[in-house]
């Protein structure tokens, strides 16, 4: 990465950490790209709240560089040896369709945790405790 590539990278940490205290927190690529990309995406993230001028350094920065930092490791590349697992730099034209695939995952989850939350228990009543 070049030096702005990782002033983007550090901000995100940043911000990673002050919120979950965790210097990348799963999925912080994309909880901040939604934050950048959609004026109305709640802003409470983990134990805080990204602040606007958090907002409006990511967007300015990305814009720059033409991209964003995203956490690669195993999960899309089984054989990706543990060395080479990190934050990396993604153009925009990577980035995007990265961005709404997961947007789409998550979309399809939120539907089937909505399903079975209105399955009825088949009958079977929750154990009542005992005395």
């Amino acid at each position: 990465m070049d030096w702005k590539q990782r002033a983007l990278y550090q901000l995100m940490s940043d911000i990673s950490e002050d919120c979950y205290c965790a210097g990348w927190m799963i999925g912080n690529e994309f909880t901040l790209w939604e934050m950048v990309a959609d004026p109305a995406a709640k802003r409470d993230y983990g134990q805080g709240e990204v602040k606007q001028w958090q907002i409006d350094d990511l967007r300015a920065i990305s814009t720059e560089v033409g991209g964003w930092i995203r956490w690669r490791d195993d999960e899309e590349d089984k054989d990706l040896p543990a060395d080479e697992w990190g934050a990396v730099f993604a153009p925009m034209a990577e980035w995007l369709p990265l961005y709404e695939r997961r947007m789409a995952q998550w979309a399809k989850l939120r539907e089937e945790l909505a399903a079975r939350s209105k399955t009825p228990n088949d009958g079977v009543e929750p154990h009542a405790p005992q005395r």
